[in-house]
């Protein structure tokens, strides 16, 4: 939902307090990417979004807790659907089904 939250939790599992590796870590991407890390925030866009939002999450996904999808869907301004996919990873090849769904998602918004 946001990517300073995503790094402090990532950080969170190698060192603690994450909040003071984060700063460095956005500065040096920043530098090295250049853009602004910190501006990152879906959250702040699907408040503003009114058209429907399909989000999918595998249960098993290691990079990105399945609680910031689930705030994403609950922050959009217009109609959004969570579907969840059982046993699936971030990075997992996706199956037909996940494509019926997005196919039944295009169909019926």
């Amino acid at each position: 939902a946001d990517l300073g939250r995503l790094a402090d939790e990532a950080i969170a599992g190698v060192l603690r307090p994450a909040v003071y590796l984060r700063p460095l870590a956005f500065k040096l991407t920043g530098w090295r990417t250049g853009f602004d890390p910190s501006r990152v925030r879906p959250i702040d866009a699907l408040r503003k979004t009114r058209v429907p939002v399909l989000i999918l999450h595998g249960t098993a996904d290691e990079v990105v807790p399945i609680e910031h999808s689930r705030d994403l869907a609950a922050a959009a301004a217009g109609p959004a659907r969570l579907v969840t996919l059982p046993g699936q990873g971030h990075n997992d090849p996706r199956g037909p089904e996940v494509i019926a769904t997005i196919i039944d998602f295009l169909r019926s918004s």
